[in-house]
């Protein structure tokens, strides 16, 4: 049975169009990555994400006005918004560094290490 939440339609389940998205998702971000590696090979990392994300803000802006209008950017807490666009950036200005100076794959499977670091670096800092 499908979870239910109060004032909301029940959700239909489609494991496998998750399972797609899911699929699709990787492979942009695949796309996403190798993109950045070839382009900071001839600009500079910070013009690339500065590129990469005021591009996305416009395409965002244009297709999601029509539907969403003001509430596109109406928010009850703006700071942790902006707090979170800023690590955002500063992560992926990080990895756009990053790939600039190493090969996709070394710097794509430090990525993927993260998750575990995180649990490793758990016990110690939460006693």
């Amino acid at each position: 049975m499908a979870p239910v939440s109060a004032g909301h339609p029940p959700l239909i389940l489609h494991p496998f169009r998750g399972v797609m998205l899911v699929a699709a998702a990787v492979l942009l971000f695949a796309c996403m990555d190798t993109t950045t590696k070839y382009l900071t090979a001839d600009f500079a990392p910070p013009i690339v994400i500065a590129v990469r994300y005021t591009v996305q803000c416009l395409l965002m802006v244009l297709l999601l006005t029509p539907s969403h209008g003001r509430r596109l950017i109406q928010t009850r807490r703006t700071g942790l918004v902006v707090l979170r666009a800023a690590c955002l950036a500063l992560a992926s200005l990080v990895m756009a560094i990053a790939f600039n100076r190493l090969p996709i794959a070394e710097a794509t499977a430090i990525v993927f290490l993260s998750p575990l670091l995180v649990v490793l670096l758990s016990g110690f800092t939460l006693g």
